[in-house]
């Protein structure tokens, strides 16, 4: 006889209405010897008697340690709470709601255990991983006494040994092969993204670095122009200058060449120098005085024309002892 559709139990049910975890009832996740013991724990019976999911919370923000069994093979509080939990079954959303509370480090701790027992493998990764991040230091008891560990470690221990707070944890797929099978991501630790950060900020310092090794290239190039320049001009004008000196030296010369010469020009008109060529006249030492004085004022007028167009040869000689250049001559 075929039972009807609503008398149909889920898969994972069994007989008695219990969901089935790994294939198995929660409670046989736990060994026997060991759940015997919490059966006879003082504190299984005083404390947790009808605790519900809701009021679980308040035992577990109670509980100062962790761990398995201790002394004379008793158990601990804390695996009494996970026997519990395993008893009420409640939804992954209320555990991951554990995992995530930051203000109570043992109620972290048992969600993170109860979730690895049940947990299939990406809900392992995925809640447990973002606790490798807690540094806060945890109480453990076992059968040598308490130790401190952290939390780190507490859930690295979950992820990567077989048997932790006496118990021994269902195998769950490796990481890489969920990642190869797409189901997860490849995992970036916080280390790993510091040294990402590090390794991004030195190339942009490195890129700054260029940056300003071609400016300084550019002004340095910009400086070296326009020294060119300057000794370029430097040297134009001591051309110049000397060009003037020699124009200078040779109107000099032909002034006096003409003022003295035997022969007269014939645009000449000055009545004093026509005396000077007159066959008649005999010149005096007044006149060779005047003559004298005007090819020198003459000559004043000439170099301060050449001082006004462009530099002296001593100006021209300073310039270039400052750039290190030989003196013109």
């Amino acid at each position: 006889m075929t039972s009807t559709p609503h008398n149909e139990r889920p898969e994972d049910e069994d007989e008695d209405g219990i969901v089935q975890i790994h294939g198995t009832r929660p409670l046989k996740l736990i060994e026997k010897i060991v759940l015997t013991r919490i059966w006879d724990s003082p504190y299984w019976k005083e404390e947790t008697f009808g605790v519900s999911t809701a009021t679980l919370i308040d035992k577990a923000v109670e509980i100062t340690s962790i761990g398995g069994t201790y002394g004379n093979q008793r158990v601990t509080n804390f695996l009494c709470l996970v026997a519990k939990l395993l008893m009420l079954q409640p939804e992954i959303d209320i555990i991951e709601e554990y995992i995530k509370d930051e203000d109570f480090k043992y109620l972290r701790a048992l969600g993170a255990f109860y979730i690895r027992l049940v947990g299939t493998p990406v809900q392992v990764y995925t809640l447990l991983e973002p606790l490798l991040n807690d540094y806060r230091k945890l109480r453990y008891r076992g059968r040598t006494g308490y130790k401190i560990i952290c939390m780190d470690e507490f859930a690295d221990d979950l992820l990567t040994q077989e048997r932790v707070c006496d118990i021994i944890l269902p195998r769950i797929t490796q990481r890489h092969a969920l990642e190869e099978l797409g189901d997860l991501q490849p995992r970036v630790s916080k280390l790993e993204g510091e040294l990402l950060e590090n390794m991004e900020s030195e190339e942009d310092s490195g890129d700054k670095d260029e940056n300003d090794k071609m400016i300084e290239d550019s002004a340095e190039s910009s400086k070296k122009s326009a020294t060119a320049e300057l000794l370029s001009r430097t040297a134009n004008s001591a051309t110049v200058s000397e060009h003037s000196v020699t124009t200078k030296t040779k109107s000099e010369s032909k002034s006096t060449e003409f003022e003295l010469g035997a022969k007269k020009p014939k645009h000449y008109k000055s009545s004093k120098v026509s005396k000077l060529f007159s066959k008649k006249f005999e010149p005096t030492d007044e006149d060779f005085a005047e003559l004298e004085q005007a090819s020198t004022s003459k000559k004043n007028k000439n170099e301060e024309k050449a001082k006004g167009d462009s530099l002296s040869i001593d100006e021209t000689n300073k310039i270039r002892a400052q750039l290190g250049l030989a003196p013109l001559k």
